[in-house]
């Protein structure tokens, strides 16, 4: 398992982890990119956004923003 980002950032799990069941959202923040990827399945690989996507994403999903998802 990857301890850290490729900048030596650290991973952190989400709050909302299911609390050992093995479904869990990690996220990695650096200043150049946010990764996130899906601790129960590793070999999947990892999803990479660029911290302006990010941002938008999470006023998206928050509801704060005017940004439209595509799903």
């Amino acid at each position: 398992m990857e301890v850290s980002g490729r900048d030596g950032s650290p991973w952190r799990k989400s709050t909302h982890s299911d609390g050992g069941q093995g479904n869990c959202v990690e996220v990695n923040v650096s200043a150049a990119e946010i990764l996130l990827r899906d601790s129960a399945s590793l070999s999947v690989g990892q999803v990479r956004l660029a911290p302006p996507a990010w941002n938008g994403f999470i006023r998206a999903i928050k509801g704060g923003g005017t940004t439209k998802l595509p799903w």
